[in-house]
């Protein structure tokens, strides 16, 4: 018989054996239901407590390991001191490693914290620095790669200046050979030159400029972006001024600049360079001796838009990205003379100096240059 004084935890209904078994039953299974409710909503939540614990565990890449300090005083000497210090209330994480039972060894860095459980545990918490030391491995490497590459490229450097300076006199020389030899031949023979022979030593002249020309054009586009050229104040309208007056422009062509033209910080010798092959080819393809040529400049916020329109015989669509290629040309080698480099060596000064360059054009309507320089205002 149940003793009527004895009362149940909290987890069971009170109740005396005055009251009926049924009902008794009644009452104990819907406390049971009410207690596996919220000890499966406990559960649930301990379990997801879990999951983020172990989400986070894996996200840093660290573990988990704990010491009983009641069952095993015998640590390595390190530990033993890095738990006096957490004792004392601070533990400094230090490096250590682990041999895993395949034998490889695992550096980590270990931290030592308090848990306040009934056993009275210590817990470490090991950082794997496996990923760190092969990042580190990584970056020496690509430093060592990069350290390479400089190294290469120093030397590639100064093979190309030595090249530079061999095709500069070895090559140049016999062509001052040639050159003067087929002049005073042309002297000498004057009385006795037919008309066949003068035009041959003529078109020998030619071809001789024409290459010692290519070899210098050759020598510019392999030298842009090799020196350091300082920056300078340059006024534009004056630069142009100066360029028109070093060309041979005939005397029905006119060069007209549109809209005021900016004052710049900039590399003066490659600006230069640029408006001056522009300039320089609008007016060598015009059929004709009389042209005219437009030079405008609009500010487009961080850089200029520079254009160059002429009125000559245009270039059709279908040849507009041939003409930016070494030694590339439309017309008949014999009809002009022409190198093939100019336009190169201004798309190179370009693509170095973060700008670029397009042209808008159809046969016959003439041709216009549009060209991107960053801006670098004086202040």
């Amino acid at each position: 018989m149940i003793n009527p004084d004895i009362r149940h935890s909290a987890y069971s209904p009170s109740f005396t054996t005055k009251q009926h078994p049924r009902k008794v039953n009644q009452q104990l299974e819907v406390r049971i239901r009410q207690n596996n409710q919220e000890l499966a909503a406990a559960l649930e939540k301990l379990q997801s407590y879990a999951e983020k614990q172990t989400l986070a565990v894996e996200v840093a890449n660290v573990g988990l390991w704990d010491w009983e300090l009641t069952t095993a005083p015998e640590y390595p000497p390190l530990d033993g001191e890095k738990l006096a210090d957490l004792i004392q209330g601070a533990c400094t994480p230090y490096k250590k490693e682990y041999i895993r039972p395949d034998g490889n060894i695992v550096p980590v860095i270990m931290g030592y914290d308090l848990v306040a459980t009934k056993r009275g545990e210590m817990v470490a918490i090991p950082l794997n620095l496996i990923p760190v030391k092969e990042t580190g491995l990584q970056i020496q490497s690509l430093n060592a790669t990069l350290t390479k590459i400089s190294q290469l490229l120093v030397k590639r450097n100064q093979e190309l200046e030595s090249f530079a300076y061999v095709v500069s006199h070895d090559l140049k020389a016999p062509l001052r050979a040639i050159a003067n030899l087929s002049q005073w031949l042309e002297e000498d023979l004057e009385e006795n030159l037919t008309e066949e022979t003068r035009h041959n030593l003529r078109l020998l002249q030619r071809r001789v400029y024409r290459l010692k020309t290519m070899i210098e054009g050759l020598l510019d586009y392999s030298r842009i972006g090799l020196s350091s050229l300082p920056e300078e104040t340059v006024n534009l309208t004056e630069l142009i001024e100066e360029i028109i007056a070093s060309l041979a422009v005939p005397p029905d062509f006119t060069i007209e600049v549109k809209s005021p033209l900016p004052t710049l910080v900039t590399k003066r010798l490659l600006l230069s360079q640029v408006f001056s092959n522009l300039i320089s080819n609008a007016i060598k393809h015009h059929q004709g001796h009389q042209g005219h040529v437009e030079i405008q400049a609009i500010d487009r916020g961080d850089y200029y838009e520079f254009s160059v329109k002429d009125d000559g015989p245009g270039i059709a669509p279908e040849h507009q990205e041939k003409i930016f290629q070494v030694f590339q040309i439309l017309n008949s080698r014999d009809q002009k003379e022409n190198t093939g480099i100019g336009l190169s060596i201004v798309k190179k000064i370009l693509d170095n100096q973060g700008g670029r360059i397009w042209i808008e054009s159809q046969a016959g309507e003439g041709a216009t240059f549009y060209f991107t320089w960053q801006k670098n205002t004086p202040s």
